[in-house]
Formats: C-alpha cells, structure tokens, sequence
C-alpha cells in the first residue's frame, strides 16, 4: 500500500492555508507565504534525500507558521524518513496539541510505531494499533489506516479483528488484492478455511495475476481435495504468468488425478529448466511410472543420479523402478546399500518395508517376514506394518500365527466405527481372508456380512466376500453375493468387473463379454478388462486375432505386466507365432516370476518346440508354486512328459 496520496492531501491544505491569506483564517500568521517557501525548499531537498537541508528548512518555516498542525506532520515524516523518529514523535504529539480533530498526526504515529525496531516490540505494534483506531475513529473511511490496522491484528494474532477490519478495508478498495490475502491468512487462523477460499476468489474478480493468492488458494483446493479446482486455477494462470512453482504445482495434481501424459509433459520442460532439481526428476519419474513408462522413469533417475549418486530419494525410487522392470536383484542390492548408508530410523523403516514387500514378491518368505517383524518391533502401533506382517507369515506356510495376528488387529479395530477408523475395511477383509485360508469360509463370510450391515461404504466388502466364494469355488454364491452389491453400487467398475470373472468362472462366457465390453464402451483404455477378454478368448481357442488386438491394447498401456504379457505370449501360441510367444513368455517371467502359469505355458511351448529338457524344467517349477487343481494338472504333464523322456532314455 503506498502513503503518497495521504501526504498529498495534506501539501494540498498547506498551499490552499497560504494562498487564501492570514486575515479569516488563523488569529496570528506572521508570515504564511515566508513559511510556504521555506517548506518548498524542504521538500525539494527531501526529494533529493537531501534530509539535513530540509530538516533546516522545515525548522525555519515551523516559526513562521507556529500554529499549523499539518506543517508539523509534514516535518515529522521528513524527521521519520531521515531515521530521527524520536523527534517525529515529538512532532506529531504537537501536531495532535494543535489540531485534535486531525486525523493525519494519529495516521503517521501508527506508522512511525508499527516500523519501530525496539527492545519491546509488542508494545511499539500495540501503540501503533492505538493510534490507527484514533485515526479511524476521526476518519472512519481512512483506507490506508484501515488496512495497516487489519495487517497489525493479524501480526498480533488478533484474527477476528483483522478480518473485521480488512471487510471494512475492502468495502471501500476491492482492487487491492492483498488485502484478501491478509484476510484470508486470519481465516485460516481461525480454522475458517472455507472463508478463506470465499476470501481469495473474490480478490479474482480484480486480478488473476497475483501470486501469493494463487498459490494459497491452490493449497487450500488441495487441502479441501478440490483437485480439480485446483488443477482449473493453475492452468488458468498459465495464461498470464509462467511461474514454475505454478507448472509444478499444477503438474503434481495432474499426477495425483491420474492425468500422466499432461503432467509429463509440464515436468519434461520443468527438468530442461532446471535440470539439477532432485524433486522435479523425481516427481518426472513418478509421472512415467503412473503412466508405465517405467523405463523412462528409471533413466530419468539414473541421470539425476550422475550429479549426486549418494542421494537418498534418487537411489529409494531407482530401487523400487528396478523391481518393477525385473531387475529385482539389483533392487534389492541397490536397498540393501541404502540401508547400510542410513542412519536415519524412519529412512530404514522404509528401505525394509520396501525391502519386505520385494522379497514377498520373490518368494523369499522368510526374509519378509524377519523385515516385517523388525519394522513392527519399532512401531508397534502400526497397523499396516502388521497387517503386512500377517499376510507374509501367511505367504511364508505360517498361517495360524497369521490368523492369530489378523484377529488381534481386528479386535482392536472392531469397536470403532468405519469412520474413526480408516483401516477398518482393510483389517476386516485381511482376517476374513486368513479364516478362508484356513478353510473357514462360513466363519469368514459371516465376519464380512456383520461388517456390511455396519459400514456405510460396504463396496470393498462385498468385492471380497465374492472372491472368496470364487476362491472356493462356489460361483453361484460369489454371483449372488456380488449382485446384493451391485444393487447397492450400481455404478461400481470393481462390481462389473468382479461380476464378469465370476460369470466367467461358471462358463458364461456371452454374459462375461457382455459385462466387459459394457466397462469398455464406457471405459475403452481399461488395461485389466482388455487382457481379461483377450485372454479368456485365447485360452479356449475363439477369434484369436480379436484376442490379440485385446492383448495388444492390455500391454501398449501396460509394458511392464508380467501377467499382459503373458496372455501376449499365449495368444501368439495360440496363433502358431512360438517365436514371438517365447519372447514375450520369457519377459513375463522376468516380470513375474512366481507365477505359476507362465512357468506351465512356457512348459507348453518347449514341449510343443520339442525342447523337453528346458519343458520339464518349466513344469517343475510351475509345479512347486501352483496349488489345488492347477497343480494336478501340471503334473499330470510333468508326468507325461517325464514318462515321453524316459522311453527315449
């Protein structure tokens, strides 16, 4: 806010005092024009900073104009400006003396006391407030008086009073856009914040170009999780301003909306800027990842990593990107050295949660669940570190001390509402998994049932009681128990799909394409649906070129799944293609190499290559990771493999 305008009104009076004569005006002005031209020779040093010459001046016009307040406020602003703010004090406390009805001494008092550097401070901003509120009180319209006194209750924490005062601020300027800013600040203070967004929209009626609104009024969509009113306003202002905190900022929310493309490209022209930015690299990287361009986002770090190579979150996310392009090896070498370098409890907490989940993936059960014991051992209260706990001594065969650690953590949850506790669906459905495990399934079914009745959101409730239906087999249970859902959630993805596999479990393959080619008419990029289709299509031999445009899809929107790839690999298979099937095979199972399927169709294509050694070497292994009905199967080629090899023998 400037004072000009203040000031100028009061020279406006001084020259008009002048020129009008001394006879109506004042009883004694020995010599108003000698005064007025000794107070034009201080100004115009003043405006030179020429601050001795003008002091000089002012102190031989005050003489000659005893009894003029305002030519006293005009010295002690020159004394101000010239750092002598005890005598401008002084100069306004005669000025006040001479004029009490004035509102100019009080004004420059208030800012005289506001800029004060003292030993007590909060007594030099309270005699400010004082004399802004006698200024207001003799001007109740003084704008500037009325903005430096919401700006001082902020600064005081007086909230209510600064937005009280700053309403009446903006009343008579709505232009100034900082005010709204102040005002918003003691919203927010006031855990108003939805006032405070009220606040800073309307100072967008008269400029869309300030930054610091914007940028607060961005967080604040962000923190009401208005994304995409957040995401409209800093796309927006792109029109007017380039600011990069601006780009950035909107690039995260496109990330966290899922929008990776437009986030990429926001953070590619981010990173030419400011190459040496380890957060831009990273948040690049996450965007490609989002977007499973994961190799991409892994060269993004490597190269990020060339300035710093010891940095922490360079070397955390290149990790977790090895692991997903298969490397899991070097992941696990690349944590295990970021383990060794951290000194940091938390960093370690991750590295061995992330760790855990790594080798869980790569069926080193055991080493999970010593990580998951430790990270628990620290944390104690995390119900997610034993949560994860629970379902890697399930993985690792021990799954009654699982189903023991799944009850205790559903015993604490349970009497809580959904509500105050967020966890809640994921510890119900974890224990009910576990009692399914262990061939419980009434007991699990029942569990998830009562918690249907009490949740307000039962969605994920009911996707699980109908898997774990189909898990033993009952479609006609998981169909109907998925239908009472759909009732409930009509418009639910997970429903449609869920209601598809099951259909699909039972045979009905003219109702399961019908169910995904409806998600695909509404959502035609659906990566799962796609390989669904295309697989359940390949798998019985039917229109093998449509099975391969699904598949084809699946996997240009998702290069790194193991499972896409190996539906790839099995429709080329299918179409007679085997050396494009090996070669997809092959890189499914270097994404996924727990699965037992692959290892089953790459038994089946060596065997159909007349490959038997490699054949059995692949049925072995699918062997030892398949369970139940799979497993019998696998081994009956296994069997007629073996016996084949042995009448050759």
């Amino acid at each position: 806010m400037c004072h000009n305008g203040v000031r100028m009104k009061r020279l406006a009076v001084l020259i008009l005092f002048t020129f009008l004569g001394s006879g109506n005006f004042f009883a004694q002005t020995p010599d108003l024009a000698g005064s007025y031209y000794h107070f034009s020779l201080a100004k115009m040093h003043e405006s030179r900073q020429e601050y001795r010459e003008a002091i000089s001046e002012f102190e031989k016009a005050i003489p000659l104009d005893p009894t003029s307040g305002a030519l006293r406020v005009e010295f002690a602003e020159t004394l101000w400006e010239a750092g002598e703010n005890k005598r401008a004090v002084e100069e306004c406390q005669e000025a006040i003396k001479l004029d009490p009805e004035s509102s100019a001494p009080h004004f420059l008092l208030g800012r005289i006391y506001s800029t004060l550097r003292t030993a007590d401070q909060a007594q030099a901003l309270d005699q400010a407030i004082e004399e802004f509120e006698r200024t207001i009180e003799l001007e109740p319209d003084h704008s500037q008086a009325l903005y430096d006194l919401g700006r001082l209750h902020l600064a005081k924490k007086h909230y209510q009073k600064a937005v009280d005062i700053l309403d009446r601020f903006s009343q008579l300027q709505p232009w100034i856009s900082q005010a709204y800013l102040l005002k918003a600040r003691a919203h927010i203070e006031l855990n108003q914040n939805q006032e405070a967004i009220e606040s800073l929209e309307r100072s967008f009626a008269y400029d869309e170009t300030n930054l610091e609104n914007l940028k607060l009024l961005g967080n604040l969509y962000e923190q009401a999780g208005q994304r995409e009113k957040a995401s409209e306003l800093y796309s927006r202002s792109l029109d007017n301003m380039t600011d990069p905190d601006i780009r950035f900022r909107l690039a995260l929310l496109l990330t966290d909306q899922n929008q990776f493309v437009e986030a990429v490209s926001i953070l590619q022209e981010l990173v030419t800027a400011f190459p040496k930015n380890v957060r831009i690299n990273i948040s690049l990287a996450r965007a490609l990842r989002g977007n499973n361009k994961h190799a991409e986002a892994a060269e993004v770090i490597k190269k990020a990593l060339q300035d710093d190579p010891n940095h922490y979150r360079l070397n955390f996310e290149l990790a977790e990107l090895l692991a997903l392009l298969g490397e899991r090896q070097e992941a696990i070498e690349r944590f295990l050295h970021l383990r060794d370098m951290s000194e940091s409890n938390q960093r370690i907490n991750a590295i061995d949660i992330s760790l855990a989940l790594l080798y869980q993936r790569t069926r080193q059960f055991d080493k999970a669940v010593e990580l998951f014991q430790a990270v628990v051992r620290k944390s104690p209260d995390d119900e997610i570190s034993r949560l994860r706990l629970a379902y890697a001594l399930k993985d690792a065969g021990r799954l009654q001390e699982a189903l023991s650690l799944s009850e205790q953590l559903l015993k604490g949850s349970i009497a809580h509402t959904y509500e105050e506790q967020p966890n809640k669906t994921y510890l119900v459905v974890a224990h009910a998994q576990m009692l399914s495990a262990d061939n419980q399934l009434e007991k699990a079914v029942t569990l998830l049932n009562n918690q249907i009745a009490e949740s307000s959101s039962p969605e994920e409730l009911y996707l699980a009681a109908s898997q774990l239906y189909v898990d033993h087999e009952n479609h006609k249970e998981a169909e109907r128990m998925i239908r009472e859902g759909m009732f409930r959630f009509p418009d639910s993805e997970k429903m449609r799909f869920q209601l598809g596999a099951v259909y699909e479990g039972q045979g009905k393959l003219e109702e399961t394409e019908a169910v995904f080619q409806g998600i695909l008419k509404s959502h035609p990029q659906h990566a799962g649906v796609l390989n669904y289709l295309g697989y359940m299509l390949a798998d019985r031999g039917l229109r093998l070129l449509e099975s391969l445009d699904y598949i084809s899809k699946a996997v240009e929107i998702e290069p790194h799944n193991g499972a896409y790839l190996d539906s790839l690999g099995w429709v080329y298979f299918k179409l007679n293609q085997l050396e494009l099937a090996e070669t997809n095979l092959l890189l499914a199972l270097r994404l996924s190499d727990s699965d037992p399927t692959i290892y089953e169709h790459l038994g089946d294509l060596y065997s159909k290559l007349k490959q038997y050694p490699r054949a059995r070497t692949y049925y072995r292994q699918s062997v030892s990771l398949a369970e139940n009905e799979e497993q019998e199967k696998v081994q009956k080629k296994l069997t007629d493999l073996e016996l084949l090899l042995g009448n050759k023998l």
